[in-house]
């Protein structure tokens, strides 16, 4: 996983999710990270 590719969205993602979860936060940027994988390996 590579956090530094989504690490602006990252950052405000600490900030909102901070005590709410922080495992959403990884979620959305592997769920990103792994979209735009399919997307240019088609």
């Amino acid at each position: 996983m590579k956090l530094a590719a989504c690490s602006p969205f990252y950052e405000e993602f600490v900030l909102i999710y901070d005590k709410q979860g922080f495992n959403a936060v990884i979620w959305i940027c592997f769920v990103v990270t792994t979209v735009i994988r399919q997307k240019y390996t088609t």
